[in-house]
């Protein structure tokens, strides 16, 4: 089937869900919740939370690739994490049974660390031609034994390299090609 969807982020969530159904037969098969299904009866207002939960579990699913699409892991990485810290502090403060002084300390210092984390600057142009030229011009050309292990194609390729470019632009040409090789 061609199915396209606007955004893959559908694609995903779909997919998704989708997965999660074998597991869960799965484990209702192996529990023997199948012999329930013949005693079950769902009114009108059981079968609405039904369907109101399948819904907010869809939203919840799609408004977590959607986030993942739109920023970086680490970024992704640290929602997750302050979203668990918020559940953490929401449940200490509606129950009574909670993590120890200790567990929420270490969970403090392990959001203050992820806080002052920073990215690596991306290499400019200028980065890479300096790391060039402080390891010199052998790490730029390829070894001498790989230069004498051309392929019988890259040969052919030199070949008809110098026929088409004659002079000094099929050697330049050639050199690349080699590099690449």
């Amino acid at each position: 089937s061609n199915v396209l969807f606007a955004s893959k982020t559908w694609g995903q969530m779909l997919y998704t869900n989708a997965l999660s159904l074998p597991p869960m037969l799965f484990l209702a098969v192996s529990t023997g919740e199948q012999h329930q299904l013949g005693s079950l009866t769902v009114g009108a207002l059981g079968m609405s939370w039904l369907v109101l939960s399948c819904f907010l579990g869809f939203g919840i699913s799609f408004a977590g690739w959607n986030c993942r699409a739109r920023i970086s892991a680490t970024a992704y990485t640290l929602v997750g994490v302050i979203c668990k810290f918020l559940s953490v502090l929401l449940n200490i403060l509606i129950w009574d049974k909670h993590a120890s002084l200790v567990g929420l300390s270490m969970l403090s210092l392990c959001l203050m660390a992820s806080a002052m984390y920073q990215q690596a600057p991306l290499r400019t142009d200028d980065t890479k031609n300096e790391s060039a030229s402080l390891t010199g011009a052998a790490a730029a050309a390829p070894p001498p034994e790989k230069l004498g292990m051309q392929s019988e194609a890259a040969q052919a390729s030199s070949e008809d390299c110098r026929q088409r470019c004659p002079g000094r632009q099929a050697d330049e040409i050639e050199g690349k090609q080699l590099l690449s090789a």
